[in-house]
């Protein structure tokens, strides 16, 4: 049993869980799980690994189980309505028992010694929550198109930017690493902070949000350049119709509005003049132009954080 400082650990339980937010994803369980578990054994981590679905219509549920005779730690947790890839993972936080959690996407694939790595500084005291490089391609692991390490995020045009690190930054920035795909955490900071915030539902800009959360309550977020993982894009959103993709862009406008609300909300009254002046003209420009999505995700935007805000 490892030793976790400023920790009560449950005699019995595990080193690290790890959960996996799963949507119809039967093949990437099958082909990702045995390469989740060499790696635990690489740490020498004592695990439970929950594959948390989604309402998926696939036989996931078929493919956990014929896994679990090699992989007795193996469970699968069945919500009975799609609830997005928020409320997911916080099912999987709130059923973990360890005081490690790695939140990973069905699609990753690990280098063998990425726990050895990632999990050090937490066990250390040096750090709450650790991300690793994340090597995303499309058909070719050794021909990444792009990788993801850490990233600044600023408001430019009074609108939240999220951009890579090693991009040309105006004014004023914070660095971050966007907490998704794979990470790792302590359990109980993941539940002082709630989790993700379910209004990104279904996705886009909560792992900014996440991670912006971890640093503002003061929590320490290190970026481990040895961690390493392989992360499988969709890229089907090229394939999809002109209403869906429509829909698409609606939910990522929505989204960077409320991560951008968040921001202004810790700034001075200059920083929300900024924003207005900009957003009125976002709204005109694009009214004129005969282009409502954007107008359709800023009340939706509006009537999220509203509903939040009496629900608080």
């Amino acid at each position: 049993m490892i030793s976790m400082p400023n920790a009560n650990q449950p005699e019995g339980a595990p080193d690290i869980t790890v959960a996996l937010p799963n949507y119809n994803g039967a093949e990437l369980l099958r082909n990702n799980i045995p390469i989740l578990f060499r790696a635990l054994k690489k740490a020498e981590l004592s695990a439970e690994v929950l594959v948390i679905d989604d309402a998926s219509a696939d036989d996931s549920s078929a493919v956990v189980a014929s896994l679990t005779a090699e992989y007795p730690k193996l469970r699968f947790l069945a919500q009975p309505v799609n609830k997005g890839f928020a409320e997911t993972c916080n099912k999987g936080i709130e059923a973990a028992r360890a005081p490690l959690l790695c939140l990973v996407n069905t699609d990753v694939q690990f280098e063998e010694s990425h726990f050895v790595h990632a999990v050090q500084p937490i066990l250390s005291g040096e750090a709450d929550v650790t991300k690793g490089v994340i090597h995303n391609y499309s058909t070719d692991p050794a021909q990444p198109h792009y990788i993801d390490t850490q990233t600044r995020v600023s408001l430019r045009r009074g609108m939240a930017r999220a951009e890579p690190q090693e991009k040309k930054h105006r004014g004023a920035s914070v660095l971050i690493a966007k907490l998704g795909c794979c990470f790792v955490a302590r359990t109980d900071v993941l539940r002082q902070i709630g989790g993700f915030d379910a209004r990104y539902s279904p996705y886009y800009w909560e792992d900014v949000e996440l991670g912006w959360q971890v640093l503002k309550r003061g929590f320490r977020l290190v970026y481990v350049e040895q961690a390493k993982i392989f992360h499988q894009e969709n890229s089907t959103i090229g394939k999809l119709s002109p209403e869906r993709k429509k829909q698409v862009s609606r939910v990522r406008a929505r989204n960077r509005l409320l991560f951008t609300w968040t921001l202004l909300r810790d700034g001075g009254l200059g920083r929300w003049l900024v924003y207005g002046l900009w957003e009125f003209w976002r709204l005109v420009s694009r009214g004129l132009r005969g282009d409502f999505v954007y107008h359709l995700a800023f009340a939706d935007a509006v009537k999220r954080r509203r509903l939040s805000r009496e629900a608080s």
